[in-house]
């Protein structure tokens, strides 16, 4: 077993996730990537043990010694996200009216890295948008949320990009009508 190899054994040990090359990942902040395998690199002059890890738009490290687990989760399973995709489809709640409170909030949640936490934010949003367009930081937010679920749920029910699009934007739909008719 080389360096990286047992660095990597360490951090499964002490994390409780194990990654290995294949594998899909959801960081909080890039969203669902793919692990490249192990790579190793000179760092302030100290060999280092990374995963090289590749989303659509770019590659990335994570160092494996310094793995920040509270950032990564795994991909979900198909049954959890059918509940997220419930979640979604409830009633929408009201966010804060002062913005600063709000993009706290919204801060908070996108460093949790949490599905629940984030489909909520999700429906939420959503609603706040669909009657009230004022702030581009929301929709962005908004935007790439809808983007990660999307690309959670394809890989974990092995399905087209349009059909989770589909999937998503009816229980979307379904939140606002209940929003609109107060249910």
């Amino acid at each position: 077993m080389d360096r990286s190899e047992k660095v990597k054994e360490k951090f499964e040990q002490k994390s409780g996730i194990i990654v290995k090359k294949d594998d899909w990942i959801v960081h909080s902040y890039h969203g669902v990537s793919h692990i490249e395998g192990l790579d190793r690199k000179m760092l302030d002059g100290k060999d280092k043990s990374f995963f090289k890890v590749k989303t659509d738009e770019l590659t990335y490290w994570i160092p494996i010694g310094e793995m920040n687990v509270q950032h990564i989760r795994a991909i979900s399973s198909v049954a959890t996200l059918k509940k997220a995709l419930t979640t979604i489809r409830q009633k929408p709640q009201k966010l804060e009216n002062d913005y600063r409170s709000r993009r706290a909030r919204i801060n908070e949640i996108l460093n949790k890295g949490s599905l629940h936490l984030k489909v909520e934010l999700i429906r939420d949003l959503n609603a706040r948008i669909s009657t009230q367009r004022d702030n581009i930081y929301e929709e962005k937010v908004l935007d790439k949320l809808k983007g990660q679920f999307i690309d959670e749920w394809a890989i974990a029910f092995q399905c087209e990009h349009k059909e989770a699009v589909k999937k998503l934007e009816e229980a979307l739909d379904t939140s606002v009508l209940k929003l609109a008719h107060n249910e």
